[in-house]
């Protein structure tokens, strides 16, 4: 996996800070519908339980149960890996904030020392 995003980020080049912002909101709405969707079909499933369990549906579909189980199982791990990607689009916009921090304290710091020593200290 890290191979690829270092493939990727050869072959793009380093995503800018807004970029990474698009994205991560991008993959905020892919997560949220996700979820909505997990929820509707957790809810048809825990209604088919209930049916069976109340006694007002007596044929109980095994194949629609697993399939749905397993759809739902498949769609957590895509939350998951949703998730990570968007835990990896906030490190790397916190790490270009900080670079941007240091960058203009060693900046203000070579003012004042350009001001107290009339050169700078490099």
């Amino acid at each position: 996996m890290d191979g690829l995003k270092e493939a990727m980020n050869k072959a793009l080049g380093e995503l800018s800070p807004q970029t990474h912002e698009l994205l991560m909101k991008e993959k905020i709405t892919m997560k949220e519908e996700a979820l909505d969707l997990i929820d509707d079909v957790q809810a048809k499933l825990d209604l088919d339980e209930a049916l069976v369990m109340d006694g007002k549906k007596s044929v109980i579909d095994h194949e629609w149960r697993h399939k749905t189980a397993t759809f739902i199982k498949h769609k957590r791990r895509e939350v998951q890996k949703i998730e990570r990607q968007i835990s990896e689009h906030k490190r790397v916009i916190n790490k270009n904030e900080f670079a941007k921090r240091i960058a203009n304290l060693e900046s203000r710091l070579a003012n004042v020392e350009t001001q107290i020593y009339g050169v700078t200290n490099e």
